[in-house]
């Protein structure tokens, strides 16, 4: 359930790199560091949230190749 609720802010991501590259990176690492930080101070697996940002942002970015 946790990595379903991450998929929609992947496939947001995929959109920014495409409208604003320099936006969509920094958005990126402030995602992959808040998740890595919540990793490290309350151990909540937060590899589930990341796997699901990252489905996220595969489905989009094929979309949006594909348009």
């Amino acid at each position: 359930m946790r990595a379903l609720i991450h998929v929609p802010v992947g496939a947001f991501n995929a959109w920014v790199l495409q409208e604003a590259p320099t936006t969509g990176v920094i958005f990126f690492a402030a995602f992959m560091i808040y998740q890595l930080d919540e990793c490290l101070h309350i151990k909540d697996q937060a590899w589930r949230d990341i796997k699901g940002y990252l489905w996220g942002l595969a489905i989009a970015a094929y979309v949006l190749i594909l348009l």
